[in-house]
């Protein structure tokens, strides 16, 4: 009678924790659904090299490390190559653009 009393105990105690498991596994679910929502609308940030920018901008190459020294555009550094982002680009277009009416 004492056993069939622990069975019917760790019985309980094995559905209580299979509930919990599928709490769990909902939450993760339901976090890794939120993290996928936030990555699609997140963007990714782009750095382009110093060749890049010139064939883009139709720039000689020491035309954009003027812009560099000058402080016009900021680079980053990685290894032995520059790279330039993509938003500085865009910013040094905005900063010099003249509306015509």
């Amino acid at each position: 009678m004492k056993d069939d009393f622990n069975l019917i105990g760790f019985s309980n105690m094995l559905k209580d924790l299979q509930k919990q498991v599928k709490s769990v596994e909902a939450t993760l679910r339901d976090l890794l659904k939120q993290q996928k929502a936030n990555v699609k609308g997140a963007r990714l940030r782009r750095y382009l090299t110093i060749e890049e920018v010139c064939e883009l901008l139709d720039l000689h190459r020491n035309t954009v490390y003027r812009y560099i020294r000058a402080g016009n555009i900021s680079s980053t550094v990685v290894g032995r190559q520059l790279y330039i982002h993509e938003d500085e680009l865009l910013e040094l277009f905005n900063k010099n653009r003249k509306t015509f009416e």
